[in-house]
């Protein structure tokens, strides 16, 4: 019975002795980091062992190449002592690498104090926004023909995006005859992806035409975002389409007709020919 409470006091302050040292709160400044900048990760170490602890040592282990983190300063900072239910800070600079995706990393962090080493776990928080932009091929316009706006997204930023739905506005100057929507899915960083309506221009407009363009996404933190972007289209009346080469001139009416003047000059001069060859045979006939 003696050896059963014995180990059982050895459990409590074995466990007590773990638990000794426990990160209390994390700050990290900013909340979110972008690629290529810094932070201050900023951890309060509590102590809830019933003495004081001398000599603590607190390290971030970035040594994993999962982790795009890199110590801007030391990664190790030390603890002279930590009396009972007291807390003590220590601070860490980082810099996030350039090349970082978008997403919560977890951070390992060593509690070293006498012979125990404890390990625990932070959460950093990379975020970046996409970088959407918005071109047209071919910007010409003609009032009252039937047209293909083909737009195409170009991500330039450094967060690969979900759910890309591209939606066109509505417009006093055209009618969309094509859906009025777009679902693209999918669209990483670097890449592009098109998105094509058909229109028609309903009335003749000075200068360009803005299209509104209505973009919505998620992240990969599972954010939401929505955004209006325009781009500009040239209008043009038929006149001034035909008068600066946009519209090709049809030469298929000259050619019928003048296949059609030929034949009825081969057919008047047959005729013609018929009657002098006969006017010929009647005198020579009298003759």
């Amino acid at each position: 019975m003696k050896q059963l409470i014995l180990i059982a006091i050895f459990s409590i302050l074995l466990m007590a002795n773990v638990s000794a040292l426990n990160i209390d709160k994390v700050e990290i400044s900013p909340l979110t980091v972008e690629p290529g900048n810094r932070a201050t990760i900023e951890l309060k170490i509590e102590n809830n062992l019933e003495n004081t602890i001398q000599d603590v040592i607190v390290k971030l282990d970035l040594s994993s190449s999962e982790i795009p983190i890199s110590p801007a300063g030391s990664s190790t900072q030390t603890i002279d002592e930590i009396r009972y239910d007291d807390k003590e800070n220590v601070e860490f600079d980082v810099i996030v690498l350039p090349n970082a995706k978008p997403g919560i990393y977890k951070i390992p962090v060593l509690i070293e104090y006498g012979d125990t080493i404890k390990e625990d776990v932070i959460s950093f928080i990379v975020d970046t926004n996409a970088k959407l932009t918005l071109s047209i091929d071919d910007p010409d316009f003609i009032v009252g023909d039937r047209s293909t706006i083909d737009i195409k997204i170009v991500n330039k930023g450094l967060a690969d995006i979900q759910f890309l739905n591209i939606k066109l506005g509505y417009s006093a100057f055209y009618d969309v005859i094509s859906a009025r929507e777009v679902y693209i899915g999918d669209l990483d960083s670097d890449d592009y992806d098109t998105a094509e309506f058909d229109i028609m221009i309903n009335q003749p407009l000075p200068g360009d035409l803005p299209i509104k363009i209505y973009i919505e996404y998620t992240d990969a933190l599972n954010n939401q975002h929505s955004e209006i972007q325009s781009v500009e289209i040239d209008v043009y009346t038929q006149k001034e389409a035909k008068a600066l080469g946009l519209v090709q001139t049809s030469n298929t009416p000259f050619i019928i007709t003048g296949i059609v003047v030929l034949i009825i000059a081969f057919v008047i001069y047959r005729k013609i020919k018929k009657r002098r060859k006969q006017w010929l045979l009647t005198i020579l006939h009298f003759q």
